[in-house]
């Protein structure tokens, strides 16, 4: 079932006809004098109430393929991204780069059983993952405001899932488009490449101050103030993530890899069903390592191969 739900006068989130988890992801559509959309990820049945030939300007939140993969459907659209990630889609070398993929062999002392292309999608992806060119007419940045007529939206560069992800602010409106920064029950997610935990810590207290009336996320439901608790909501989904920090500490009372830490269910509770899960978990042990180590916590030992708590 298609849902385009109004959150203000011209402005409606539009939602995935199944789930809104990978492939799919939601968007933000504002009708305007210019007609903007907000991220690519929902499927192209579910566009359809909106007029996609009629929307003039798409607002793409970080490179993922679950944000971009529509992109094809809004052939009139002007489409800018954060200048931070504005190569990736023109670049395959800087795309791969930051994708952190360049590491598997080393870590995983393996090659790929398959690529992501090789992966079903439903018939309503009409791309596949992987590197693929996407011409933009722009790059915006930190705080600019996007004047669109009655809505004026403001770009918040909220850093740490990737390191050119943003978040879109309607002030007027009490609206907060938080992309990425999800809310998801296993807490966030940082095993791209260019994650860094230290800013999404970072981000998400930037959420925090804008105190938003509605929060509109990729991946999960719509969050009212008057029915939710928005901010402890925010800062319980923080709270996993720092927990799991606390967790690989506590385990570092004996000298212990990086592998043996990211597979430890004290660390990451649901256990990874999949080669890139466990890619994914090791990226994301590494980040806490470097946290940890960077506040004198744990230091580095036999060629930076094993790490322990500072004072055994």
């Amino acid at each position: 079932m298609i849902v385009v739900e109004e959150l203000a006068k011209g402005v409606k989130v539009v939602r995935p006809a199944t789930r809104a988890a990978y492939p799919y992801s939601n968007s933000l559509y504002i009708d305007d004098e210019i007609k903007t959309l907000i991220d690519a990820g929902a499927g192209c049945q579910a566009y359809q109430p909106v007029n996609p030939e009629g929307v003039d300007l798409l607002l793409l939140t970080h490179y993922h393929f679950d944000h971009t993969h529509g992109t094809s459907l809004f052939p009139g659209a002007k489409i800018m991204t954060g200048r931070e990630e504005a190569a990736a889609y023109s670049d395959p070398e800087f795309f791969y780069g930051i994708s952190g993929l360049a590491r598997w062999e080393r870590w995983m002392e393996k090659p790929r059983s398959h690529g992501f292309s090789s992966v079903q999608l439903p018939e309503d992806v009409l791309a596949v993952p992987g590197y693929r060119f996407i011409h933009l007419s722009g790059a915006f940045e930190d705080g600019q405001v996007l004047d669109l007529g009655r809505v004026r939206l403001t770009a918040l560069h909220t850093p740490g899932h990737t390191c050119g992800h943003y978040s879109f602010w309607l002030e007027k409106e009490g609206i907060l488009f938080s992309a990425d920064l999800d809310l998801a029950g296993q807490g966030p997610w940082y095993g791209d490449g260019s994650s860094d935990f230290s800013a999404l810590v970072d981000s998400v207290q930037r959420l925090l101050e804008m105190d938003p009336v509605i929060l509109v996320t990729s991946h999960r439901r719509v969050f009212h103030r008057d029915r939710d608790d928005i901010k402890a909501s925010l800062k319980n989904y923080l709270q996993i993530a720092l927990k799991r920090e606390d967790a690989i500490h506590a385990l570092l009372d004996v000298p212990r890899s990086r592998e043996e830490i990211a597979a430890s269910e004290k660390v990451f509770t649901r256990k990874a069903i999949s080669e890139y899960e466990v890619f994914w978990n090791q990226v994301m042990t590494y980040q806490h390592l470097l946290r940890l180590e960077a506040s004198g916590r744990i230091t580095a030992i036999d060629g930076v191969n094993k790490f322990v708590r500072t004072g055994g």
